[in-house]
């Protein structure tokens, strides 16, 4: 993929840092063989309104995408979803376990979800609210915490989950015998975002307290 970038704004990847054992690729939006270990986005979410999507290239074989919640320590070495403090989509080989997971139990089961959909991700981190959906073939549905498809992001109305008001967040993702390409906003989406959400980029994050770095840290001799 080709993607257009500026100095003025920049799209979250996943970190090279977090990254463990896994392989990155196509500008860091790909990864692959990261086996129970957990990779996030360069950025952190710590407020405001954001939305992002990843893709499977196997519907049969393991892929994960989601949220993992900061708590000042580096992403375990776990699956999203099957730890603490982190809500994901599940793709997996028995369609039984296709769903969204939090902390190892399922919320509920979507059996469909294979790689022929987009798994998006919507969080309002000053609302501790989160909405996960579908879109397959620009037909967009968005879960409640029942898995039924009342979810609306834009009027913040019935979540898929809650978590603490104001809790920084990652994007996360995992993918095991394939490869999930996520989608922060750098490629063109077949839905429409909810309105007020955005796409995890430099031009959308709140201003630095310091602009100038080196009007700090200039060398005195």
């Amino acid at each position: 993929d080709q993607v257009t970038d500026t100095p003025t704004d920049n799209y979250a990847t996943w970190s090279a840092i977090q990254i463990n054992a896994g392989t990155l690729a196509n500008g860091s939006l790909q990864i692959t063989a990261l086996n129970s270990k957990t990779a996030v986005s360069t950025f952190r979410m710590d407020s405001g309104k954001w939305i992002a999507s990843a893709k499977s290239s196997a519907g049969s074989s393991q892929a994960i995408f989601g949220l993992w919640q900061d708590m000042g320590t580096v992403p375990p070495a776990s699956d999203p979803g099957f730890n603490v403090n982190s809500w994901a989509w599940y793709i997996a080989a028995t369609a039984s376990n296709r769903g969204v997971w939090t902390n190892s139990a399922k919320l509920f089961t979507v059996a469909t979800l294979d790689n022929t959909y987009d798994m998006l991700v919507a969080v309002d981190i000053d609302a501790g609210k989160m909405w996960f959906g579908t879109d397959i073939g620009g037909t967009t549905v968005w879960y409640n915490s029942a898995g039924g498809t009342t979810g609306d992001p834009a009027t913040g109305a019935n979540p898929t989950a809650t978590f603490t008001a104001g809790s920084p967040m990652y994007f996360a993702g995992q993918a095991n015998g394939n490869t999930i390409t996520a989608n922060f906003g750098q490629s063109s989406f077949a839905y429409t975002a909810p309105t007020g959400f955005k796409f995890l980029s430099t031009a959308n994050l709140p201003a630095p307290a310091i602009k100038d770095g080196s009007a700090y840290f200039q060398t005195t001799l």
